[in-house]
């Protein structure tokens, strides 16, 4: 078969599928007619296109699918009898022609009844609509395989610290688990590994690359030629890096991505030989990736050597993180055991100098494993959106049928069969959920733009995101999924309606039997139960989000403006150079209208990296090691963030280089060092207790704060001031008076002046980076707060639905109660109660669901207890009240019955 040129949007998703049922045909057929028929069907589709457009193109498609599909199966069993199918010695053409006028008497019926048809699609097209949405994001970030040959092969490779794992602060067990490598560890690896066929390690960065008219800062990464190896994509154009890459002493290489090639050199396969400048320093370019490659992240768009100065850096510089490919056949736990015996003889072998452990972690659990839970909870809150969806459907079609009665009897009467009846419910059932879905994936394709504009940045893969042929056919299958549920319960119980009472009723009217009454009742209970499950998951959803905004982060964010500086390159080797450009950048900033402090950091709060060292700091009981955050920070740095001073000074101007050294220490740090004591005037240094390196005398004590997300508890830290260490990257830190974002255009310009080598500044307000942090729970918080009053009214609905048709079946009754002296009062009584009996069998069935299904949550809550008792009271509360007042509405009808009218339809 010929492959589909993809000049029409959609036709390739769309023939895709059409290539899959054709082989629905049997095999001769697809041989002889085989490639015409996908040829007639793509040129129907762009016929479509060009004239209607996408409206057009998706209805040629599924006429195409459903002609395909009838013709299939009367190809492939045109003269076979159907066994089991109710139809004894009939073919299956005749069994598919019966299904089509069952089909067609369905269209018309709900022609016939615009209303009802309209009510019932739109009910389901929102369901299956929305757990299309759902469930494209979750094949394109868990499904979808990620795009290297035999992923299930990859791993991340990590140390263990055993001193942090077996800490009893949490925060120090939880990084333990997971700790970067050095070059040289990898290097080892790579020679003594034989679990792993390749292995390498990388480091993102974000340098400033001149592009000849400008400098900007783009996302790289640096890596070792294992990393592709392991990866195991050729390139498109060139060659990737290589071992000799790895020797010290190397040309600097780079390898491009095919969208930076394509932007930046226009596709040029001349580009190999040339070079890129990073930093001042010129790599030559020696391969192209292919189009849709990426790794770690798509923000990466350049990959490079390691420096001479890293790639010989000691073990205890931890900085890369690893990958490698297993060898075929292995299994991560053989893998895992390998590799702990290779590292037991790499600590022998190395004296002791060697003291982690290793960790493999498959690559796809890697990349997904933060959000896997968090989007299955999502499709799991959309899939009880839609079963309670189809509860109501279910509902108005049992009503519906048993309005038929009389029709459906006189069909049995004329011979038709039980499972004859059945199927033409059945039938109208699969048209109705057809039809349903159809709406709901133009519904889908209509919102998949602002879906995927919604979706938090923080999630993985959102660029593999996209309606394939396998969400089309989720769509499909929940189409159908969605036709028989709605319909086999109406179809059961009209069909075992007996003839003779049925024709015996003649016009009078009749009253709802025990069983249909109770299936009612039951569908009712069902909605009640599954949206309260909803709701108290939504509650907990709801407290946890807001205790985990709300919570002390030891600064104020309000109206703080950052601006990303890099000072690289020989012009800013020197200390007196960078300090006389950041006293300049700061004095110019500080002018600006509006601004009441400036400072500068090389990390802050939410607004860059992490670091952290070993220290040796004098104690009461004498010196200590511990392992500390840091920050180099200016002295207006604690002002410009609102850190609050606990003891001791802030820095002052005089803290330049050539001063005598000092730092900062957060209450934590003082806490757990001088737990009795002051430890304002004491010492701390740099490296283990046998280092040499330069005592720091601590002036301070400033409140702990939070740093990279809201839910870790924040570690000990100390801050040196920024002109006594060496660093190429701060952050100009900016309290205003009004928008902070004003600052952004002014700092561009201020730093064009300094000087216009210096990369386009990254500007953010701190408090969109923290806004960052929380965006997965946001957007889960409020994606099943919204499933959840949507489940809650479709409840409601249900059960004021239900009541007002029990009422209605009960007119006679209750117009003889009333004249014979009823009052008002009892007859609302009595309704409600029916309804409060209903209501509390949902509630309690709901309850039960629910303590089950909330653990679930367990890792999504933060300070939140998955039982909590006022949860599971507040939603019982809110449907409990809500079903009262959908009963109430009827009852009340109920009461203005007139008693002669009601006795006179009888």
């Amino acid at each position: 078969m010929s492959a589909s040129p993809p000049n029409v949007p959609g036709l390739r998703s769309f023939e895709a599928l059409y290539r899959r049922l054709v082989w629905l045909y049997p095999a001769g057929f697809r041989r002889t007619h085989g490639t015409e028929a996908i040829e007639f069907f793509r040129d129907r589709y762009r016929t479509a296109f060009r004239q209607r457009g996408w409206p057009g193109a998706l209805a040629a498609a599924l006429r195409g699918y459903r002609d395909l599909i009838v013709s299939a199966l009367l190809a492939r069993w045109d003269e076979r009898p159907f066994r089991r199918s109710g139809f004894p010695g009939r073919s299956n053409r005749e069994l598919v022609g019966a299904i089509a006028r069952d089909s067609v008497y369905a269209v018309r019926t709900l022609w016939r009844a615009p209303g009802f048809a309209v009510i019932a699609v739109a009910t389901l097209a929102l369901g299956i609509g929305a757990n299309t949405a759902i469930f494209s994001v979750v094949n394109g970030v868990l499904l979808r395989p990620l795009p290297y040959p035999e992923p299930d092969r990859l791993v991340n490779v990590w140390q263990i610290n055993h001193e942090w794992l077996d800490s009893p602060d949490p925060r120090f067990r939880n990084l333990g688990a997971k700790f970067p490598v050095s070059a040289a560890v990898t290097w080892d690896w790579v020679e003594r590994a034989a679990a792993l066929e390749s292995v390498g390690a990388y480091n993102t960065n974000r340098p400033a690359m001149d592009f000849g008219d400008r400098v900007e800062q783009m996302w790289t990464a640096e890596v070792t030629s294992g990393v592709f190896d392991a990866l195991a994509v050729p390139p498109h154009l060139g060659r990737v890096l290589v071992a000799d890459d790895d020797r010290v002493g190397a040309e600097l290489t780079a390898v491009l991505s095919y969208g930076f090639w394509q932007r930046q050199f226009g596709g040029d396969s001349a580009v190999i030989g040339q070079t890129v400048t990073l930093d001042g320093d010129a790599f030559a370019i020696v391969g192209v990736m292919p189009e849709g490659f990426y790794f770690p992240d798509p923000s990466a768009q350049v990959w490079t050597t390691l420096d001479d100065e890293a790639k010989q850096r000691p073990r205890d510089w931890q900085f890369l993180q690893a990958v490698g490919r297993m060898r075929p056949g292995l299994s991560v736990e053989t893998a895992q055991l390998e590799m702990e015996a290779m590292n037991a003889q790499l600590t022998e072998d190395t004296a002791g100098d060697h003291k982690f452990g290793v960790r493999l972690i498959p690559r796809t659990t890697e990349v997904v494993g933060n959000v896997q839970r968090a989007l299955l909870v999502l499709i799991g809150a959309v899939g009880l959106v839609l079963l309670i969806a189809c509860a109501n459907i279910a509902n108005l079609l049992l009503v519906r049928a048993t309005a038929r009665r009389r029709e459906l009897a006189v069909r049995a009467a004329l011979g038709a069969s039980r499972g004859r009846v059945m199927g033409q419910l059945l039938t109208e059932s699969l048209v109705i959920g057809l039809l349903g879905g159809l709406v709901g994936l133009g519904l889908a394709v209509a919102t998949f733009k602002p879906l995927l504009a919604f979706l938090p940045s923080s999630l993985p893969r959102t660029d593999e995101i996209f309606l394939d042929q396998r969400v089309l056919l989720f769509s499909l299958a929940a189409s159908l999924a969605t036709g028989l549920l709605v319909g086999v319960l109406p179809a059961l119980s009209v069909s075992r309606t007996g003839i003779t009472d049925v024709l015996r009723e003649g016009g009078r009217g009749f009253t709802a039997s025990g069983g249909r009454r109770s299936a009612h009742s039951l569908l009712v209970s069902s909605e009640i139960a599954l949206a309260f499950a909803l709701l108290v998951g939504s509650g907990l959803l709801v407290k946890s989000f807001v205790r985990l905004t709300s919570i002390e982060r030891g600064f104020d964010a309000t109206n703080v403006a950052m601006a990303f500086v890099t000072l690289r390159g020989e012009r800013y080797g020197d200390e007196q150079t960078r300090t006389t450009f950041l006293t300049s950048f700061e004095e110019r900033l500080a002018a600006l209208p509006g601004a009441l402090s400036v400072g500068f950091a090389d990390n802050m709060p939410f607004g860059g990296g992490t670091s952290s060292t070993t220290m040796t700091v004098e104690t009461l009981s004498g010196p200590q090691e511990i392992n500390l955050q840091y920050s180099a920070v200016s002295a207006d740095f604690f002002d410009a963030l609102g850190i609050p001073l606990l003891a001791g000074r802030r820095f002052s101007g005089a803290d330049r280089a050539g001063a005598p050294p000092v730092v900062v220490i957060s209450e934590g740090a003082a806490r757990e060092m001088w737990p009795d004591g002051d430890p304002v005037g004491k010492r701390m240094r740099r490296g283990s207790l046998d280092g040499e390196g330069e005592w720091k005398t601590i002036v301070g004590v400033v409140a702990d704060t939070r740093h990279r997300r809201l839910d870790i508890e924040p570690r000990p830290k100390f801050y040196e001031p920024v002109h006594q260490v060496r660093r190429t990257a701060y952050i100009a830190v900016v309290k205003t008076q009004g928008d902070p974002n004003a600052v952004g255009s002014e700092a561009r310009s201020i730093l064009n002046e300094l000087d216009p080598a210096i990369p386009v500044p990254r500007i953010a307000t701190l408090e969109q980076q923290i806004a960052n942090t929380v965006a997965m729970p946001r957007f889960r918080t409020l994606l099943i707060t919204m499933l959840a009053a949507l489940a809650g009214l479709l409840a409601v609905v249900g059960i004021y639905g239900v009541m007002a048709y029990a009422t209605a079946q009960r007119t006679s009754e209750i117009g003889v109660r009333i004249a014979l002296g009823a009052r008002a009062s009892d007859v609302v009584g009595d309704v409600l109660k029916r309804g409060a009996v209903l209501a509390g069998i949902g509630l309690a069935v709901g309850a039960a669901i629910a303590f089950a299904a909330v653990r679930v949550l367990d890792n999504l809550l933060y300070q939140t207890n998955t039982h909590d008792p006022a949860m599971f009271v507040g939603a019982g509360i809110v449907l409990g009240v809500a079903a009262l007042v959908a009963s109430y509405v009827p009852a009340r009808r109920a009461t203005r019955v007139d008693p002669v009218e009601a006795l006179r339809t009888e």
